[in-house]
């Protein structure tokens, strides 16, 4: 996976790095270099842009626009964890083991690590 020209194992040590850097750069040459991105946001040499911008408390604001009038009172998440923790006592207690990410090595030898 790594280029032929590099050896160093900060580079090479992971065997998707190199893959991973080929898709930041293909996600900056398809945004950041986009001739209309580049002219408008970084030279700005273009009088208007292509791009529309939201502030994130007003694009959240016109999103609950619609929205029903409980989901507007923002307590909607708080409702339920009050509901939840009224009702403790009538609910099963469940043990989870959650494994997710394997990474098998078949080389492995107890102690070792």
């Amino acid at each position: 996976m790594c280029p032929a020209a590099s050896s160093d194992p900060s580079i090479c040590g992971a065997e998707g790095s190199y893959a991973i850097l080929n898709s930041l750069l293909d996600l900056l040459n398809k945004v950041a270099l986009d001739p209309v991105y580049f002219c408008t946001n970084i030279v700005y040499l273009c009088p208007h842009s292509a791009f529309d911008y939201y502030h994130a408390e007003a694009y959240a604001n016109e999103l609950v626009e619609g929205k029903p009038k409980f989901l507007k009172e923002n307590n909607y998440l708080d409702s339920i964890y009050a509901k939840i923790r009224s009702t403790v006592d009538q609910r099963e207690t469940l043990r989870v083991a959650h494994i997710s990410d394997l990474h098998i090595d078949k080389y492995y030898t107890p102690g070792s690590a």
